[in-house]
């Protein structure tokens, strides 16, 4: 057999193994995508999602925290002023406790309820979800960002591989 032929052969056995070797990347790389597919869309536990109730009504609070506290921040916390303030017939500290800001032209704002009742409204949301049928959890919702974050990972460094591998073959001319 020629020298030719014999470094055509060994071309052609590299390309195929480097072509099976991007075959099974590329499986890989779709296993894990649809692991991790799986994983993000899985249901999360009664009590993760109390946690992301809980979340969401302490982000909705904070708005009303954060109005408060810039109203109070600005008003005099001397005694004397204070006491003569509540020692008035009606007296009246002019804070805004139910809305939050001056001049709202309604009773109380959402956010306001949500500071106020937080509790009351988790509790409330609690008993509605004990109360219903539940899906089989997944992965507990604090151990799902870490897991996807490694799959992404892991998916990362197949793809980078099998596109230096497809480069390779394109590079050689055996493949476009």
């Amino acid at each position: 057999m020629s020298d030719l032929i014999k470094s055509l052969k060994a071309l052609r056995d590299a390309a195929k193994t480097l072509t099976i070797e991007i075959h099974r990347l590329d499986g890989e790389i779709s296993a894990l995508h649809l692991e991790r597919s799986q994983m993000a869309s899985a249901p999360v536990s009664r009590g993760d999602y109390l946690d992301f109730v809980r979340h969401d009504i302490a982000t909705k609070s904070e708005r009303y925290l954060i109005n408060i506290r810039r109203e109070i921040k600005g008003k005099k916390k001397e005694f004397n002023y204070l006491n003569s303030l509540v020692d008035q017939v009606g007296g009246d500290l002019r804070i805004p406790y139910l809305t939050g800001r001056p001049g709202v032209p309604i009773e109380v704002t959402e956010e306001a309820m949500y500071a106020i009742f937080a509790p009351a409204i988790v509790t409330a949301v609690e008993s509605a979800i004990n109360g219903m049928d539940w899906p089989d959890a997944g992965l507990p919702a604090g151990e799902r960002v870490p897991a996807l974050a490694a799959l992404d990972a892991r998916i990362a460094v197949l793809e980078t591989t099998r596109d230096e591998l497809a480069s390779q073959l394109v590079d050689a001319g055996l493949a476009s």
